[in-house]
């Protein structure tokens, strides 16, 4: 993967690595950076190249988009913290269009509350 000239790449490691593609701006977000995609990473290779990041509450949820599709991962737990990520279905994608951002706060503050009702909707590769 080439990535283009003034950009940087920051990567992050949770249950997923992710790449994250930084543009400087010179204003806005700290150091002036601009996030510009992510590219989720497996131990098997890229799972799927860049991707459009929707909203991001820090240490509460990202809800990315790709290829149509939207993934909303999110910080579960207390002391040990880990990240639920799943793939929001027609419904939940429709809901989100009519209402907005505060559906997709509902949905993550729900998936905190009742992780073990969630699991079988993770896409974690070993869930």
């Amino acid at each position: 993967m080439k990535i283009p000239p003034g950009r940087q790449v920051l990567l992050y490691a949770g249950f997923r690595i992710r790449i994250f593609i930084f543009e400087d701006t010179g204003v806005g977000t700290p150091a002036g950076r601009k996030e510009f995609g992510v590219i989720a990473v497996s131990n098997t290779g890229i799972l799927s190249f860049i991707m459009e990041k929707v909203i991001e509450k820090s240490w509460n949820y990202i809800l990315i988009k790709n290829n149509g599709n939207y993934y909303l991962s999110v910080l579960c737990g207390g002391i040990g913290l880990y990240e639920l990520e799943i793939n929001l279905n027609e419904q939940e994608v429709a809901s989100f269009t009519n209402i907005g951002e505060s559906y997709i706060d509902d949905l993550a503050k729900e998936i905190q509350k009742n992780t073990t009702k969630w699991l079988h909707r993770s896409i974690r590769e070993d869930s």
